[in-house]
């Protein structure tokens, strides 16, 4: 089983719309291979997602996150994590503060955009209902390229 950890700040706007957005796009044969969860660097444990990234889910892919509670990133969590895909370069230098990624499993998810943009994914947490539907839109991209990176790493084992 491979275990994907999706990270943001508060576990409550990117990771669980990435969250969302990856266990969709995971074909069946993939879905009982790999496990994907979400966890926040500053997390306040148990908080739900915001209604924005509820709604934006739900009406623009049939996604329903409002069972999502936050959690906490930890060093179990990075230590167990094949893979570790962080929203902003912060994100990634706060994990291998906190504990030992893996060798090669940390990545910010803007290095898999079909640009070639490896930015950092702006956090929406505040802003209107479009800069979410934008966010969601730019994870989506991301996680194509994600996806398609992890087909050709299993077709090479």
């Amino acid at each position: 089983m491979i275990d994907i950890l999706i990270v943001c700040t508060g576990n409550i706007c990117r990771s669980p719309m990435a969250e969302g957005l990856l266990k969709q796009m995971l074909s069946p044969e993939l879905q009982h291979k790999i496990h994907v969860h979400s966890a926040g660097t500053h997390a306040l444990r148990g908080n739900p997602p915001t209604a924005h990234a509820v709604d934006v889910l739900l009406s623009s892919y049939g996604i329903d996150i409002s069972g999502h509670k936050a959690e906490r990133i930890s060093t179990d969590l990075i230590s167990s994590a094949d893979l570790i895909l962080t929203m902003e370069q912060a994100h990634s230098m706060t994990l291998e503060q906190i504990g030992k990624p893996r060798q090669h499993a940390l990545h910010c998810l803007g290095e898999f955009h079909s640009n070639g943009d490896s930015g950092d994914i702006s956090d929406p947490y505040g802003e209107p209902l479009a800069v979410y539907r934008s966010c969601a839109e730019i994870i989506r991209e991301c996680l194509d390229g994600m996806v398609k990176y992890l087909l050709q790493e299993d077709a090479n084992r």
